[in-house]
């Protein structure tokens, strides 16, 4: 049950790609109590519940004054006006900021202090109106008119961060804050920015909650092999799916995938305790915003130059690989070393500054710096035949493999 202790709504006035923000900042909270208010609170929170979030904290260095206006409030925060003071400057900021995003877009700015299953919460919702059609009475004689009306759709909220304010106040590595995504790829970073978040969880402490659930659960049946998983076999084949998806999975989708339940693994976290992002990509530690980038080197194999592989009689094989793996070194990258150099200018593996990345026109990473020998000498190139054979070889694969498509697509009918 949510019990709403206080709430005001803003507006900020902005279209894409307009460099102006406009402001309609409320004076006074709604009074209370208000069912409407409450309901829209309560409807709220629920997404967290449901949708793809992400935990953090605030972090400790930025440009976005929001943390420190929100430990101000928090310090004194009895007062309604303390509370509006609170909204209308972090809100003011942001304005601010979105002058300069072309592409964001205004909406409006829920701030709401209220308390959930004996927790108290500050959450900061932004919502945008959406128009929709409604049959409207006729006067007169009798009927209906179709006619549009804009209106509030919930199912579309944009952006929304929760602090949950009994966890702040301990302040012991504890994810305090927690942000939702509904229907988008990421947050946006100016979101990121003005609440001011640290990194996100990392991949490793991602991997070993999502180890401690399905650890705890009773192991699901392989659909293969029909047999029930073993603990070893279970996490490989997840890790194996993550990186076929070579993208962000989420929790549903390996609840659905290894259990028949897209809940199951969100819900047994949520029974137990487990604070765990609903979706992540394990390759990658989330860093907090910089003015300065992260990046700082760039790796490159060149494994084009002077390498000819076919699909029929030279397919790239594992063994061809393993001077890349050497040389990316996955047990310790900080430990790199390049096997180019001036006294080896054959050498594949090479390193680049960020500076001699940017100052590349365009940025451009299509890099190589090994003699193409097939241009370098003339005389050396293949038969005309063997090159004929390469290219027939190659479309003839191509067809193959195009008919086995079309085949098992017809199969499916």
């Amino acid at each position: 049950m949510v019990s709403v202790t206080k709430i005001v709504i803003h507006q900020i006035i902005k279209e894409p790609r307009e460099k102006k923000a406009e402001k309609y900042f409320a004076e006074e909270l709604i009074e209370l109590p208000n069912s409407n208010a409450s309901n829209l609170v309560g409807r709220i929170n629920k997404a967290f519940e449901e949708d793809e979030i992400v935990y953090s904290t605030f972090a400790e260095t930025g440009d976005s004054d929001f943390p420190n206006t929100f430990k101000e409030y928090h310090e004194s925060r009895a007062k309604d006006e303390h509370f509006l003071s609170f909204t209308t400057k972090t809100l003011e900021e942001l304005r601010k900021k979105l002058i300069n995003v072309v592409a964001a877009k205004g909406g409006y700015y829920v701030f709401a202090e209220y308390t959930f299953n004996k927790e108290e919460f500050i959450g900061v919702f932004l919502i945008r109106d959406t128009e929709g059609l409604w049959f409207k009475k006729k006067k007169g004689k009798k009927g209906f008119d179709v006619d549009t009306i804009t209106y509030m759709n919930l199912d579309k909220l944009a952006m929304a961060c929760r602090i949950n304010v009994s966890k702040f106040q301990k302040r012991k590595d504890e994810h305090y804050l927690t942000l939702i995504r509904k229907n988008q790829e990421v947050i946006s970073d100016y979101f990121y920015e003005w609440i001011s978040t640290s990194s996100k969880e990392s991949s490793k402490e991602f991997t070993e909650a999502l180890y401690d659930i399905i650890t705890r659960l009773e192991p699901p049946v392989n659909t293969v092999t029909s047999k029930t998983y073993s603990l070893d076999d279970l996490r490989k084949d997840i890790l194996a799916f993550v990186n076929e998806k070579k993208r962000e999975v989420s929790l549903r989708e390996i609840g659905e995938t290894f259990y028949g339940d897209k809940e199951k693994l969100i819900k047994f976290a949520k029974d137990n305790g487990i604070t765990i992002d609903h979706s992540y990509v394990l390759f990658f530690d989330g860093k907090p915003s910089s003015k300065d980038p992260w990046t700082k080197e760039i790796w490159v194999y060149d494994y084009r130059t002077n390498i000819h592989h076919t699909l029929k009689k030279n397919p790239l094989k594992l063994d061809d690989l393993k001077d890349f793996i050497t040389c990316y070194n996955p047990k310790n990258r900080h430990k790199r070393k390049e096997t180019f150099s001036e006294s080896n200018p054959e050498g594949r593996w090479r390193k680049f500054t960020y500076d001699e990345i940017i100052a590349r026109d365009k940025t451009s990473l299509d890099i190589t710096w090994l003699k193409d020998k097939s241009l370098a000498d003339l005389d050396n190139l293949p038969d005309p035949d063997e090159l004929a054979e390469d290219i027939v070889e190659n479309l003839e694969a191509g067809l193959a493999s195009f008919k086995t498509i079309i085949a098992s697509l017809n199969g499916k009918k």
